[in-house]
């Protein structure tokens, strides 16, 4: 079977530093210990609304906005999903 990603419009914006964005905090001190930031470099932890779970995010990470909820993409794979409009 083969499927086609919908097209749909959404809220984004490339993060680079705490402060950037209201849904990002700081990696550091809670999560310096992590893999995601000893190995990847991330700096910032995008929360999920709902819980405590989330998304370890770096410079030049893309933060998109859905229905109310914040996601990390990747930006080689922004690069390949959306198109500016």
């Amino acid at each position: 079977m083969k499927f086609r990603k919908k097209p749909i419009i959404v809220e984004a914006t490339q993060w680079f530093k705490v402060g950037d964005h209201k849904a990002v905090i700081s990696a550091f001190p809670k999560y310096r210990d992590f893999i995601p930031v000893l190995i990847h470099g991330a700096t910032g932890y995008l929360k999920n609304l709902h819980d405590d779970s989330g998304y370890f995010i770096t410079p030049g990470d893309w933060i998109i906005e859905e229905n109310g909820e914040f996601y990390r993409c990747s930006p080689d794979l922004f690069k390949d999903i959306f198109e500016e409009v």
